[in-house]
């Protein structure tokens, strides 16, 4: 018998007092409330929107491939358009030969031999049109300064020899 002041439980089955229904169950609950037509639209509308993303990546790179294959001189000497792979083999061996040309080059570092030092020093005055630093690479040091430096910076070339050098 129950007391008065006494509640009477009621017994469910244990699955359901001491169980939350996962995500997932709850995920396959609202997919099976929607309609089918609307279910089939959202996930056409993602592939294709997923197709115009990829569709759009791709027109990309084909335009950049395209660009590096009007830039490459052997690209342009074939007879017919190159696939993509062969437009990058030949970009990589164009950049290796301009690499290899520049290593290998050493005009940079010598004056022109029919030039004397001060027409070469005269052709960089008219080039620069304004004045010349000339500094040391090992020690920053002041080598040379034109003196067309004092109607720019009103000093004195022998400035930036006794304070600069």
């Amino acid at each position: 018998m129950l007391d008065q002041g006494s509640i009477p439980l009621i017994n469910l089955p244990l699955q359901q007092q001491n169980s939350r229904p996962s995500n997932n169950h709850h995920q396959n609950l609202s997919q099976q409330r929607l309609p089918n037509n609307v279910q089939e639209g959202r996930e056409r509308f993602a592939r294709e929107n997923h197709s115009e993303i990829e569709r759009r990546r791709r027109n990309k790179m084909t335009h950049y491939i395209n660009e590096l294959a009007d830039m490459v001189p052997q690209c342009a000497a074939l007879g017919r358009k190159p696939d993509k792979l062969t437009i990058l083999r030949m970009a990589v061996s164009h950049m290796k030969s301009i690499r290899g040309d520049l290593l290998n080059s050493n005009n940079h570092q010598n004056p022109p031999s029919f030039l004397t030092d001060q027409e070469l020093k005269h052709l960089i005055m008219e080039a620069a049109n304004g004045f010349l630093f000339v500094l040391s690479c090992e020690d920053s040091r002041v080598i040379y300064v034109s003196d067309s430096i004092y109607p720019v910076l009103n000093v004195s070339q022998v400035f930036y020899f006794n304070f600069c050098g």
